[in-house]
């Protein structure tokens, strides 16, 4: 009986094959990666009921927004049916306990394995905040998840089948390294300081290289696709004094090129830990000329769209792994010290805290917070590494932390494939990864750095080795 049924079963099989075959309208499935995109707006119901991320988020209540705060998610599919799906969302970080909360109800509601769903943040300072006890943070966070849902599920339903080209290209002076050195020796961060001998970091100069990947869909009535990763800062709000929830420039950026044309872009912020925009662009006052920055990322994309090269192959390879990042545990002596210096920053706020962690030699109350947390932390730090190939010349990292210059530009130079789209501020961290030569000269990201010296330098191994191991070297 057995062997009738499949005879049966085969002979069925045949005649739908030749019946699909056979006649003049049938069409072939067309082969290769199939690419999604979805979007959506997550804005608090009330803007003025919510702090901000970014400095002193006690001390920044939300009055008003200046642009839309938005999750996005990208969709890809090959042809063995390996689905992925990578987020670039509007907030300051992807944070351990976020993701762990949101990648399952994600997960749950596409069908998409847990360890394919991709976090990235734009790091923008003046997002809602969703942790914490801040007023509004709980009832942002069920807004912001739902969105995020959706924007997955709009992705998977969008999934069309695309030509696939990749390539950088260079802004001009758009980015300044945030490290200057004073006559007396003494580091600091600020751009407004008027005695400047130089500018030091690893590279010395900025590294302004813009990658652009671009997934063109032929069907009717789809838009192509482009994903963009770019070394900066998203710092011109982000403020104590700024007020206002906005994506920063990344925002306007995307909204610039989508607007020239049937594009739509996902932004991801690439090494940026010690890089920040220009600040010869904007005037002293926050809030001013953010979109005019945004427009000139965006015109500098657009100009590099021609000259980008074919790639082939559409496979799709993922690998995840953990990384036992050891902890700084630096200055832990001066912790006397820095609990007196939150102390009365709880008591007397920001300004008094400053003064007297200046006194103490700290590096304002946020070195005396760095210290207070590190004296309580483990002594390991578990570090979520990604790596992602697309067929045979593209690959991506999404790195935790927030990478420098040095460990990017190695990640671009040595990769085995013909490019490396680095997406920082991934898989669940917000901190620094600062270089070797950060830690010897002494920064901000150096005395708030948790993982302890070395550490990036390690990661940038171990990524290269994921990436040859996947290119089958």
């Amino acid at each position: 009986m057995k062997k009738i049924i499949s005879l049966v079963l085969c002979f069925a099989l045949a005649l739908g094959l030749c019946a699909c075959g056979g006649g003049e309208t049938a069409q072939e499935t067309p082969k290769g990666l199939q690419v999604g995109f979805g979007r959506e707006i997550v804005m608090p119901e009330n803007p003025q009921n919510v702090h901000l991320n970014g400095t002193d988020t006690a001390g920044r209540k939300a009055n008003g927004f200046l642009d839309y705060i938005k999750a996005t998610c990208i969709a890809l599919r090959d042809e063995q049916g390996n689905t992925v799906l990578m987020y670039t969302l509007d907030v300051l970080g992807v944070i351990s306990p976020f993701i762990d909360e949101l990648r399952p109800q994600v997960a749950q509601k596409t069908g998409v394995p847990e360890g394919n769903i991709i976090f990235s943040a734009t790091h923008t300072h003046s997002s809602p905040a969703m942790t914490g006890t801040y007023p509004g943070a709980t009832e942002y966070k069920k807004v912001f998840f739902a969105g995020a849902e959706k924007a997955a599920v709009d992705a998977l339903a969008d999934l069309s089948y695309a030509e696939i080209s990749y390539g950088s290209t260079f802004t001009e002076k758009q980015v300044f390294v945030r490290h200057y050195v004073h006559d007396d020796g003494k580091i600091t961060a600020s751009s407004g300081i008027t005695d400047i001998t130089k500018i030091v970091g690893h590279p010395t100069e900025a590294d302004e290289e813009m990658q652009i990947i671009r997934f063109t869909r032929p069907e009717e009535g789809k838009k192509d696709v482009l994903l963009i990763s770019w070394n900066s800062h998203p710092t011109f709000h982000g403020g104590a004094t700024d007020d206002q929830i906005s994506a920063d420039f990344p925002g306007p950026t995307r909204d610039y090129i989508e607007s020239q044309g049937d594009y739509l872009v996902g932004y991801f912020t690439g090494d940026a830990g010690n890089q920040a925009p220009d600040s010869s662009i904007r005037e002293e006052a926050h809030n001013m000329d953010y979109r005019q920055f945004g427009e000139k990322l965006g015109q500098v994309c657009l100009a590099a769209l021609p000259n980008l090269k074919p790639a082939t192959g559409n496979a799709i390879q993922l690998q995840n792994q953990n990384y036992q990042a050891r902890a700084n545990k630096e200055r832990l002596d001066m912790l006397a010290q820095a609990n007196e210096v939150r102390a009365v920053y709880d008591a007397q706020g920001r300004d008094a805290a400053n003064a007297l962690a200046s006194r103490y030699g700290l590096y304002q109350f946020l070195e005396a917070n760095a210290i207070i947390k590190r004296a309580g932390s483990a002594d390991i730090h578990e570090v979520e590494m990604t790596a992602l190939t697309v067929g045979d010349n593209i690959s991506f990292v999404f790195a935790s932390y927030e990478m420098f210059t040095n460990h990017g530009h190695a990640l671009r130079t040595e990769t085995p494939y013909d490019i490396t789209f680095v997406a920082s501020c991934s898989q669940g961290s917000n901190s620094y990864i600062p270089s070797q030569e950060a830690f010897d000269y002494g920064c901000y990201e150096s005395y708030v750095a948790v993982v302890a010296p070395g550490t990036g330098e390690e990661l940038v191994t171990e990524y290269l080795n994921m990436l040859k191991t996947m290119k089958g070297e």
